[in-house]
């Protein structure tokens, strides 16, 4: 209870009857004009209870949250965090709550005792606020509760009305940490509970619907995280600092079930989601493998990497259990199902290696990064060598391990290790920071960071366990670490050794636009921060000493956004007959694999092999089975290994769709008639088509809500949502449809295709992945995008589909017959919407539409928005997916509306790709300058630098109107100082490298 020394007088008695007293004196001036009325919703849906609260009824219930702390002089937020639900039926009133708590205290089982002195979640009501009587429930995080009718509020109330009555209150608490120990970190508790409306029979019992009662939730919280323990909250917004101050309790409506769909014409009712769609696999022909779960009896949570021990078939492996940061070694015999925990430290292993001569030393060699709980200023990189008797199979010794190499790292790890055939170490690291290689360590050859090292280390030397081969590239320069094989990388994960080529083979993660795989040539420079794979990145950088070489292979962020290394299959399995000699190698997010085989000169042939829904993070083969396996970096049971096997699924090519005709969204193609039951939409600011318009239109794959609803960034969709956009020239009988591009999602991935309108408008056929350019019939030409450059835009960064989205939707919408309505609250009440927590489905908005965020007409004329306001709105749309951090426009600008000044980088900054032939003193906007500002000259080019790329041939006049009157009115923003920031200092070579 808020304040337990005015609540209850037991414990301080009369001496503080004046102070409690004064509190109700004050009631008057705490309560607000107007109250939020809070809403109890009817179930007709049976409540198990047992701590969950996860029947989907609770989804209807509404969320009371946050938790207040009214009386605080300003009001504050709490600390941690607290949501509660009410629901009722004809028997009980139910009520959940889950509340975030990092020191979990309860230690009193005594039915009402006094455990508002620990954890406690409080719950009071007053059904009739002309009578005094009320009600005052606790549980607290050991499910002991405490519970009261009180008649009359009065000083020693608990003293009196304790126990002067039975209840039949029933609850479950469920924790998730340890209690009473201070000296862990817990997460938080959660509890379930109802109450018979016979306990409520002193004051009528069950309510009628639509009755009006007075409430407060409450809650109490321990521990030594809070800035002042305990932490008081409540629900009500103009409660004192008094929890039976019932004259401030807020008002509880007891309504009906809900139904989102209440109050909508029938027409808009009928759009419930659709099921029917026929865009369903591809109409490529489908890949030669594909996975399937591998060793089912052991699954193994969160795999990182495995290797096969030498002989024995012992496989070690490195996990991430679930609900910590660092990782573990573990090694398991699948002859025996023995398995034990080799090494548990607080850094996370990257990588395992044996040596060469394992069978003989037992040497055993592991990469860390960390510690993990510590700060990123703080992590290192350590490459450790260990000897294990592996005829005792005991765990390691955690503190044998010797560091033969380490660089500080806050990112970009790297950490691959591989062997060659004469026993020399490969150890790859990368840029070591967690964006652009901000500490520049890309080109730098005095650091390790960034590289490829090839050392010895059977052979200490110079006070270091290990010496760096005579044959290395760069002996004998002043300007390179020796230790260096090969630089330019920037987070190369994985590497293999191919002894048919003798080189290392490694996958290096990219940023912006590329992922790459190089097969590794002696004294490479790769080109990273320069370049990003074959592009430029930051073409002003300073470059290494030596020319820069472009990947192996690559892929744009179409089709691959985190490439994952793997191995060379060197087996005689006939299965994978076609991978002789061939390098394999994944993507960790879109879980593609390929196959590249290499000459030693060139590439003969690099294909995607199969297309999985896995977290690739590693390959290898079983010694046993020959089996190609893959490690998935996912919880159990999807997480683990599996195994390639060839693909013998029916093919879709057939089946997929050639004409729009065929889709299923349609009624009716000719009449560009929609199915009743798909969503039509409109954004804000529409992209420019080169004067063309578009309809779009959304259909989700069951009518349950099924969207993660988010304020500021894309929505996240459901596996086979479908969106649509169809697009046309003209208006009324002169409109003539051109494209229909259609995006779904399908095993967690999105993939787009389009379709082309033929001559007389009666169908539309697929267009090939590559893409098409058509004359138009009434002149002029149209570009139809590549599946892959389609994705581009399509980024990650965005959420893949860029209208759906809180600012570009939150607008008023007609869907006909006269109902026009906001497409957020409409989208609401079709009941769409998801959200996580204690209640896994619900469709409730975070706020009320007019209070969520929303772009603003950048071209309106009848307006008195502020132009940068408008120019913000129109570079969010047009521009903010590409160029926002990792969204693959490579410039360290963030086009979003809500971003500051600082992040947004733009006004009086120079350029970090070249002044575009507008002169040195050129900016990206030069305020007051519109002939200086090279965002201005990209959005007016025609052909290659327009801006943005795809999508349009050219300007929009309009635009460029708006731009250009920003860029007049423009002023530098003033920058505050810059705070101190200590970075990760980078090494000399005095220090590069310790023993």
């Amino acid at each position: 209870m808020i304040n337990s020394t005015l609540s209850h007088g037991s414990r301080l008695g009369m001496v503080l009857l004046t102070i409690f007293t004064a509190s109700l004196g004050d009631l008057s001036a705490v309560a607000a004009d107007s109250e939020r009325i809070f809403l109890c919703r009817k179930t007709e849906e049976a409540i198990r209870l047992d701590g969950k609260a996860d029947e989907k009824v609770w989804a209807t219930a509404e969320e009371i949250s946050p938790f207040l702390m009214p009386w605080a002089d300003p009001p504050t937020d709490t600390e941690t965090l607290t949501r509660a639900r009410l629901l009722w039926d004809d028997q009980y009133l139910y009520f959940s709550a889950e509340m975030d708590d990092a020191d979990l205290q309860a230690k009193i089982r005594e039915k009402d005792g006094e455990i508002w002195t620990e954890d406690v979640f409080e719950l009071f009501f007053m059904p009739d606020p002309a009578k005094p009587g009320y009600y005052e429930f606790e549980i607290n995080a050991l499910g002991t509760i405490l519970d009261m009718y009180i008649p009359e509020r009065v000083p020693d109330l608990y003293v009196k009305h304790k126990s002067d009555r039975k209840f039949a209150l029933a609850a479950k608490v469920i924790v998730d940490g340890s209690l009473n120990k201070a000296d862990d970190k817990d997460k938080g508790w959660q509890l379930e509970g109802r109450i018979p409306w016979t306990d409520f029979a002193p004051t009528g019992g069950k309510p009628e619907l639509d009755a009006e009662w007075r409430f407060n939730l409450c809650r109490y919280d321990y521990g030594s995280h809070l800035a002042k323990s305990p932490e008081l909250s409540v629900s009500g917004p103009n409660m004192p600092k008094n929890f039976h101050a019932h004259e401030s309790y807020s008002p509880l409506r007891f309504v009906g079930a809900w139904d989102p769909r209440e109050g909508l014409p029938k027409h808009v009712q009928k759009i419930s989601g659709f099921g029917g769609s026929k865009i369903v696999g591809t109409p490529e022909p489908p890949l030669p493998f594909t996975v399937e779960p591998f060793g089912e009896d052991h699954r193994i949570d969160q795999l990182i990497t495995f290797k096969f021990e030498p002989e024995s078939g012992r496989m070690i492996y490195v996990d991430q259990p679930p609900g910590v940061k660092n990782s573990r070694l573990m090694c398991y015999d699948p002859k025996t199902g023995e398995e034990i925990v080799l090494l548990d430290p607080p850094e996370v292993i990257y990588d395992v290696e044996f040596h060469p001569n394992y069978l003989d030393n037992g040497q055993i060699f592991v990469s860390y990064n960390g510690p993990a709980e510590v700060d990123r200023f703080e992590k290192r990189v350590q490459i450790l060598r260990f000897v294990w008797d592996r005829e005792a199979g005991a765990p390691l010794d955690a503190e044998s391990g010797e560091i033969i190499v380490e660089w500080p790292c806050r990112g970009h790890t790297g950490g691959a290790l591989a062997f060659d055939d004469e026993g020399l170490f490969y150890i790859t690291s990368g840029d070591g920071t967690s964006d652009s290689d901000n500490n520049l360590t890309g080109q730098n050859t005095q650091v390790l960071h960034a590289k490829v090292l090839r050392i010895d280390v059977d052979t200490p030397s110079n006070g270091r366990p290990y010496s760096v081969p005579k044959d290395n590239p760069f002996i004998g320069r002043d300007d390179v670490l020796p230790e260096t094989f090969a630089y330019g990388l920037r987070n190369p994960w994985r590497s293999d050794w191919d002894s048919r080529l003798q080189r290392l083979w490694v996958g290096n993660n990219g940023q912006d636009r590329l992922e790459q795989v190089y097969l590794i040539a002696a004294g490479a420079n790769y080109g990273w921060s320069v370049y990003e794979g074959s592009r430029i990145f930051y073409g002003d950088r300073e470059r290494g000493p030596d020319p820069i070489s472009g990947p192996t292979t690559e892929h744009d962020h179409g089709e691959s956004r985190s490439l994952t290394g793997g191995i060379v299959y060197t087996g005689k399995d006939e299965r994978y007959a076609d991978l002789k000699n061939a390098y394999l190698y994944a993507d960790h997010s879109t879980g593609k694999i390929w196959a590249v085989l290499h000459d030693g000169e060139k590439v003969v042939r690099n294909w995607e092999i199969a297309d999985t829904s896995l977290k690739i993070t590693e390959f290898g083969v079983d010694p046993v089975t020959g089996d190609i396996l893959i490690a998935s970096h996912e919880p159990v049971p999807a997480g683990g290994l599996y195994r390639l096997i060839v693909n013998t699924a029916k093919s879709t090519v057939e089946d997929f769709p050639r004409k729009l005709s065929e889709t299923g969204l349609f009624d009716s193609v000719k009449d560009h008639r929609v199915n009743e039951r798909v969503l039509p939409y409109d954004v804000i600011v529409p992209e420019w088509l080169d004067g063309a318009q578009a309809e779009r239109y959304l259909l989700l794959p069951e009518s349950e809500p099924s969207v993660t609803y988010a304020s500021r960034r894309g929505w996240t969709m459901p596996d086979g949502t479908v969106a649509i956009q169809s697009v046309a020239r003209g208006t009324g009988e002169q409109r003539r449809w051109i494209e229909t591009r259609v995006m779904t999602k399908q095993q967690n991935e999105w993939a787009a295709y389009s379709y082309l309108w033929n001559e007389a408008q009666t169908d539309a056929d697929l267009v090939d992945a590559a893409g098409a350019e058509v004359e138009l019939s009434g002149g002029g030409k149209w570009t139809v995008p590549s599946r892959s450059d389609c994705m581009v835009c399509h980024s990650r960064a965005a959420n893949f589909v860029l209208g759906l989205q809180t600012s570009q939707l939150n607008r008023d919408f007609d869907y006909g017959d006269g109902f026009v309505a906001n497409q957020l609250q409409v989208m609401d009440d079709l009941g769409f919407f998801l959200r996580t927590g204690a209640a896994k489905r619900t469709s409730l908005l975070h706020k009320p539409p007019g209070e969520e965020p929303r772009l603003v007409d950048p071209f309106a004329t009848d307006t008195d928005v502020d132009v940068t306001t408008r120019a913000r709105s129109y570079l969010h749309a047009t521009c903010s997916h590409c160029h926002v951090q990792s969204g693959g426009g490579n410039a360290k600008m963030d086009m979003r509306d809500f971003v500051d000044d600082e992040l947004f980088n733009i006004v009086g900054v120079a350029p970090n790709h070249g002044d575009q032939g507008l002169g040195a003193d050129a900016k990206l906007v030069a305020p007051g300058d519109p002939v200086k500002s090279i965002l201005l000259n990209r959005c007016i080019k025609v052909g290659p630098g327009h801006m943005p790329p795809i999508g349009s041939s050219g300007p929009d006049a309009r635009a460029v109107g708006l731009l250009m009157q920003w860029i007049g009115e423009a002023k530098l923003p003033v920058k505050p100082e810059p705070p101190v920031v200590e970075d990760t200092p980078v090494p000399t070579p005095e220090t590069a490298v310790k023993k």
